[in-house]
């Protein structure tokens, strides 16, 4: 699979299409939600500069995180023996939430460890999406925030598809706002000294975002 990607990939490179210039590598808690979003998310912001590879369904944090570490050190060595600076300009992502999950805290030591970025959301993922349009500073069940996104995107059935669609966030929301919404919780968290998978609501998802939107800028001439 990784060799015919290479092979269409220098295809498409002699015709002359837009070489990215970093590959991230998700692997998701979620099966649909979190993967339909982050590949929406590059091809909105990314523009072609961005290659997203997203592994779905990628099991409990502690799992993922394994699965990640794994990844990383194929992916370091795959990078000393490739000519392509694609294959060297890489990171992991593992983007999981804090649900009732045991063991997080050790899956954070994990990728803290083997070089693995984690985009983490407490209570769910939707949280990210409620904070385009209000802000959240109550601790919160992930059902309730699953619930209270409902009226405010159209896209998006807690109880079926669960669709969070990035285009609906930029024409009715505002990503600035949600990013400092986001810091805010998390600095407010921290003054009063609650450790970081325990701080809800909480979510630094926009870290993730902003490695694409920084990467898919394109050069202007002068």
């Amino acid at each position: 699979m990784g060799r015919n990607f290479r092979q269409a990939r220098s295809i498409k490179r002699k015709a002359g299409s837009i070489q990215p210039k970093i590959k991230i590598v998700a692997f998701c808690e979620g099966k649909n939600t979190e993967p339909d979003f982050i590949n929406g998310f590059s091809k909105l912001h990314g523009n072609g500069l961005v290659f997203v590879e997203c592994v779905r369904a990628a099991g409990v944090p502690m799992t993922l995180v394994d699965a990640c570490s794994e990844k990383v050190k194929k992916l370091n060595k795959l990078a000393k023996k490739s000519d392509d600076p694609l294959d060297k300009n890489f990171q992991v992502w593992g983007v999981f939430d804090r649900d009732e999950h045991p063991n997080v805290a050790a899956a954070f030591d994990k990728a803290r460890a083997n070089d693995v970025r984690v985009a983490f959301s407490n209570p769910c993922f939707e949280l990210w999406p409620y904070l385009h349009y209000k802000m959240q500073s109550a601790d919160i069940h992930r059902k309730e925030m699953q619930k209270k996104l409902e009226p405010l995107m159209k896209s998006y059935d807690s109880n079926n598809s669960k669709v969070v669609c990035p285009f609906e966030l930029d024409l009715a929301g505002d990503y600035e706002e949600a990013k400092a919404r986001s810091i805010k919780l998390r600095q407010n968290h921290q003054q009063v000294g609650i450790e970081e998978i325990e701080q809800n609501p909480s979510t630094n998802v926009y870290e993730l975002f902003d490695l694409i939107i920084e990467n898919g800028k394109k050069k202007t001439s002068c």
